[in-house]
């Protein structure tokens, strides 16, 4: 195990018992950030209440995407998702739909913050990326090795939608849509080598040659 890995391992641990200590700690002030810390920590952890609520809380998602009939609807529903960061709110949130647009330096220039539009984070951040598997080599690799993972990942979907209520035969034809569909994602995006060459993730514009380049976009409000 590496230096990195070992200090963010121990760091979890330091976390966790706070947030440990925090839920434990009856006597906190009710408006304090240590109740706040605890209260949340313990309603995440509190499994028996997350499995009644069930889908509930994702009712309003599944709305919005139902309700997608256009083109325009699909702008509007990316950006929705884009700008609800969530999980992760302090870190711009997770990668939903196409791409994520996030903040950092100008690669070519430290000196000021650029918006970026990325296929997934930059390392050290949440390592998210619009594809489920961890790269899209094993989303197009023919070798028997991805092969196993994509029908392995198949049985996963099949099941995640059987939970969301799908009869089992409709859950197997939507998860090989699922697939079929990041498939085609996958195989836009950039492989590893590409990715470390500088010159092919660096493409500055203004906001004009960036409306011009995807005008069915709505640049205005990401």
């Amino acid at each position: 195990m590496g230096l990195v890995p070992m200090l963010t391992t121990a760091t979890r641990e330091r976390l966790r018992g706070l947030l440990e200590s925090a839920a434990a700690d009856a006597s906190a002030p009710p408006d304090g950030s240590k109740r706040k810390m605890g209260d949340l920590y313990a309603g995440c952890m509190d499994t028996t209440a997350i499995d009644a609520g069930g889908l509930t809380p994702l009712q309003p998602d599944f709305a919005r995407i139902a309700a997608i009939e256009s083109r325009a609807d699909l702008v509007s529903a990316l950006i929705a998702f884009q700008r609800s960061g969530r999980p992760f709110a302090d870190l711009n949130g997770v990668v939903v739909g196409p791409f994520r647009v996030t903040s950092g330096q100008d690669v070519k220039n430290p000196d000021r913050v650029v918006a970026r539009i990325v296929e997934r984070d930059f390392p050290g951040r949440t390592g998210t990326s619009i594809l489920s598997l961890p790269d899209r080599d094993y989303d197009v690799k023919e070798d028997g090795a991805s092969n196993a993972t994509r029908d392995a990942f198949v049985i996963h979907a099949t099941h995640l939608l059987e939970l969301a209520g799908a009869p089992h035969a409709d859950a197997e034809r939507e998860a090989q849509v699922v697939l079929a569909f990041e498939t085609a994602l996958a195989r836009s995006v950039m492989t590893n080598a590409e990715r470390r060459d500088p010159d092919k993730t660096y493409h500055l514009m203004d906001a004009t040659q960036l409306r011009d380049l995807a005008p069915l976009f709505d640049w205005t409000v990401c």
